[in-house]
């Protein structure tokens, strides 16, 4: 009976001690099954996917890209080199685009004349009908383009609209806004005063100014 009593003893004792150890490791092994797995090793040269599809910056070269007008003209940004070219990525269906058209009617002003000044609209809609009749029934007279296959957003990593580069003749990009708002208007006006006046080289590049 005594030995009986004890071996019924010490298997309690046991069983004890695996529920306590049980207890105490439960918590880690939830944790453990719950971590995510491991991301995979980067190997030495690659670059990481922000990186490479985040927004342009100032002084970086600006990207080529070619350009329909609804004349069905064709405009390479390459070929607009020597001067001062401001890109308005828009559409119709855009608010704040429509809202600073009087603002781009008066810069387009000075594409006229012996400035060295190069103004283009690039429509993001993706009916060029609706947007030839918008562009006719508001009258913009300065060059439209129509982006349908949103070729050149991709180039220059649109986000949102209206977005705005200023490219300076050295093909470099001077300014960048996105956004139309309170101040818009003085500020884009400004930016490309002072790339006209700053003439050709990128040693004029400015801060950004991006909303």
């Amino acid at each position: 009976m005594t030995v009986t009593r004890a071996l019924r003893r010490r298997g309690t004792v046991r069983l004890a001690a695996a529920s306590l150890l049980l207890a105490v490791l439960a918590p880690v092994l939830a944790l453990t099954a719950m971590a995510p797995p491991a991301a995979p090793a980067r190997q030495a040269g690659d670059e990481p996917r922000r990186g490479r599809a985040g927004p342009l910056q100032v002084g970086e070269a600006a990207p080529d890209a070619e350009l329909e007008t609804l004349d069905g003209d064709h405009v390479w940004l390459s070929r607009l080199r020597g001067k001062v070219v401001l890109l308005d990525f828009w559409a119709t269906w855009c608010g704040p685009c429509v809202a600073a058209l009087p603002t781009l009617e008066q810069l387009a002003l000075k594409s006229h004349g012996e400035r060295p000044f190069v103004m283009l609209s690039i429509s993001a809609d993706d009916n060029g009908a609706r947007l030839r009749e918008f562009v006719a029934n508001h009258q913009l007279g300065w060059t439209q383009c129509w982006d349908g296959n949103a070729d050149a957003q991709r180039r220059y990593r649109v986000r949102s609209l209206p977005t705005y580069f200023l490219i300076d003749p050295a093909g470099r990009i001077r300014y960048v806004r996105s956004g139309w708002g309170r101040g818009a208007e003085k500020e884009l006006r400004r930016a490309v005063d002072e790339a006209l006046a700053a003439g050709a080289g990128p040693g004029g590049t400015t801060a950004a100014a991006t909303r």
